[in-house]
């Protein structure tokens, strides 16, 4: 498979098909045209949805050295049970930090049902066993469901505090609507972190798309 482009000339040069996933575009001397991989400083890295109900989602051994900064997209997520879904840092494969969590930042809410009460509380831990998603129940189906966003800087830096950053949001059970704004970190210097697990505290997961990026 070829296609036809001309040169300054007007003369017709067929070029040669690439290879998958390669598009056309214009070569390194800006004089024709080339098929290659076209880069991209914003980039898939991993997704996972909740089918078989896994009782975790492990995106293990996706940090690596060509990207420093991380982000995270949970989009309408539910588990078997009302649970609170929480994050933990993997330093390889499948091995997780379970403590030195440390994370504050407000709690929204209002209700739902009868266009009533709203408030806003701060919430804060200290040496936890893992990022809190969320500070309230997850539901167990769709309309219930949780989105979030998580962006991880530097998680392989072995000689600082691993920092996160996110944002989620649930229109919960108990007729309330919450938004969550929390700053993160993990005490963790020994470690370079190679990955994430995201698990509710009870249950499994029954629905949900889980997405991992990377940004150069």
């Amino acid at each position: 498979n070829k296609i036809i482009t001309t040169n300054n000339s007007g003369v017709p040069t067929a070029l040669s098909i690439g290879s998958a996933g390669q598009s056309l575009k214009v070569n390194s001397g800006a004089n024709g045209f080339e098929f290659g991989t076209i880069s991209s400083d914003y980039v898939k890295l991993a997704s996972s949805d909740a089918s078989g109900n896994p009782a975790s989602i492990f995106f293990s051994d996706v940090f690596t050295s060509d990207y420093t900064t991380y982000k995270l997209f949970i989009d309408s997520a539910y588990s078997s049970t009302n649970s609170h879904p929480s994050l933990r840092f993997t330093s390889s494969g499948t091995t997780e930090i379970s403590s030195g969590y440390y994370m504050a930042g407000p709690l929204s809410y209002y209700d739902y049902n009868s266009n009533g009460s709203a408030n806003i509380t701060h919430r804060r831990h200290h040496n936890d066993s893992g990022f809190k998603v969320l500070e309230e129940n997850n539901g167990t189906s769709q309309v219930n469901s949780l989105w979030s966003e998580f962006t991880f800087l530097n998680p392989r830096q072995s000689s600082q505090y691993k920092l996160a950053i996110w944002n989620s949001a649930i229109r919960s059970t108990n007729n309330y609507f919450y938004t969550l704004h929390q700053h993160g970190y993990l005490t963790d210097t020994s470690n370079t972190m190679g990955g994430i697990r995201i698990y509710p505290s009870a249950g499994t997961w029954t629905g949900g798309q889980f997405t991992l990026y990377g940004i150069k």
